[in-house]
C-alpha cells in the first residue's frame, strides 16, 4: 500500500470478550503488512472489557472509544468512521475472524479498480465446512439474503470474483471517499439491513460491489445480537421496501414475466417462514397460483398456509403445478433432496440480482 492509503479497522464490542479477543488475535496477522489503524468502540458493555485494550501494543495504532449507550450498528459505525484516518475501511464484526490474507484480497480491487466502491468476502460457519454468506442477492420474496448458506466453501458456484446485489456489514472494505459520498450508514435501521442500504446507495452512485471469494473468514453470525430484534427487523424491511421499491419492483415484476413466458403458471413452494409469505404475495399480484407448500419437517397432509395446503414432500404428486419453486435462503442445504420434486430435477431458487 502506497502512503495515504492507511486502512481504518472499525468494530464495534458489546460484551462477548472471548469472541472479541478471537477476533483480535486474527486482527494481528491481517494486518501486519499494512499501514493501519484499529478502531474498537465499547458499546457500553456490562463486562469488564479492559483486557482488550492491551491489544494495543500488537497494532502500529490503536483507538478505544468507550460509548455510554448501546448504540446500533449504524451510529457506532458512523461515528468510529468520523474518528478514524484512514483512506480505507474495513468495518468487521467483532465475531469475524480472518484468515490471513482476507484484507488483501478485498482492499486489492478497491485500489486497483476506481470503479469498484465496496467488497465483501467468504465467510465460513465455525468449523469452516460450509458457507454462511458469500455475498447478497436480491431474491423474490420481498427481502435479501444471504446466497451460498450451506454450501461447501468448494461449491463451483461461490468461486468467482463478481458484481453483487450487496455484501455483509460483518466484514465490508470500503474507501473513506465512497462511504462519505454516500452519507455513510443510514441511522434509521436498527441492527439489520444497514449494510444492504449501503452497498445499493454505492451501486446508486455509480459504484460497484464486489464479491471476493479468496477474502475468507469465520463468522459466528449474531454471537453479539442474543435476544430476537422482531419488532426492529420488521420496521427495518419496512424502511427498506419503502426506500427501495422504485429499484426492486420492476426486477421482481420482470422475473415473474419470465417464468410466465417460460409457460409457469402455478407453482409448488418449499418453506413456510417468512421468504414464503413474500414470494406468494409477489407471485399472487403477479398472476401466477400457488399448487401447495412444503418443506422437508412436514410429515402429515393436514393444514393450510395461506389458505394452500400443506403437503409433505412425497405427496406433492396429489398436486398439479409446473415447477417446484424454494423459498428458503438454505438452497444450497436442501437442494440434492428436493431435486426430483421438481417436474424438471431443478427446483428454481428465485435469484434476481
Amino acid at each position: 500500500m502506497n502512503d495515504g492509503e492507511k486502512l481504518s479497522v472499525i468494530i464495534l464490542i458489546h460484551n462477548n470478550v472471548g469472541i472479541s479477543m478471537t477476533c483480535l488475535d486474527s486482527l494481528v496477522d491481517a494486518v501486519s503488512e499494512l499501514d493501519h489503524e484499529i478502531i474498537v468502540l465499547d458499546n457500553h458493555s456490562s463486562e469488564d472489557t479492559r483486557i482488550l485494550r492491551q491489544y494495543g501494543k500488537f497494532f502500529r495504532s490503536f483507538k478505544w472509544i468507550q460509548n455510554d449507550q448501546n448504540a446500533s450498528f449504524s451510529i457506532g459505525n458512523n461515528l468510529c468512521a468520523r474518528e478514524s484516518s484512514g483512506r480505507l475501511f474495513l468495518f468487521l464484526n467483532n465475531d469475524v475472524f480472518l484468515k490471513k490474507y482476507s484484507i488483501h484480497q478485498m482492499i486489492g480491487p478497491l485500489l486497483e479498480n476506481p470503479k469498484i466502491g465496496a467488497t465483501g468476502g467468504k465467510l465460513l460457519f465455525p468449523g469452516e465446512k460450509s458457507v454462511q454468506n458469500a455475498g447478497i442477492r436480491q431474491m423474490l420474496w420481498e427481502h435479501p439474503s444471504n446466497y451460498g448458506v450451506g454450501a461447501l466453501p468448494s461449491d463451483a458456484r461461490i468461486q468467482d470474483k463478481c458484481e453483487r446485489f450487496a455484501v455483509s456489514g460483518a466484514m465490508l472494505c470500503t474507501t473513506r471517499e465512497v462511504f462519505e459520498g454516500v452519507g455513510g450508514f443510514d441511522e434509521r435501521y436498527i441492527w439489520g439491513t444497514e449494510d444492504i442500504d449501503l452497498c445499493l446507495k454505492i451501486r446508486a452512485a455509480g459504484w460497484k460491489t464486489v464479491y471476493c471469494p479468496e477474502a475468507e473468514a469465520v463468522h459466528c453470525e449474531s454471537a453479539t445480537l442474543k435476544t430476537t430484534k422482531s419488532t426492529a427487523s420488521s420496521a427495518n424491511c419496512s424502511l427498506f421496501r419503502k426506500k427501495w421499491d422504485p429499484l426492486l419492483v420492476p426486477v421482481e415484476q420482470e422475473y415473474v414475466r419470465t417464468l410466465k413466458d417460460s409457460g409457469i403458471r402455478r407453482v409448488a413452494i418449499f418453506g413456510m417462514g417468512t421468504a414464503a409469505l413474500g414470494m406468494a404475495k409477489i407471485l399472487n399480484a403477479n398472476g401466477i397460483g400457488i399448487a401447495a407448500f412444503t418443506s422437508s419437517a412436514v410429515k402429515n397432509s393436514d393444514g393450510f398456509f395461506l389458505d394452500r395446503p400443506i403437503l409433505p414432500l412425497d405427496h406433492l404428486y396429489k398436486k398439479s403445478y409446473d415447477r417446484l419453486m424454494v423459498a428458503t435462503q438454505y438452497f444450497f442445504e436442501v437442494e440434492s433432496g428436493i431435486r426430483d420434486y421438481d417436474p424438471d430435477h431443478s427446483p428454481i431458487y428465485p435469484v434476481l440480482n
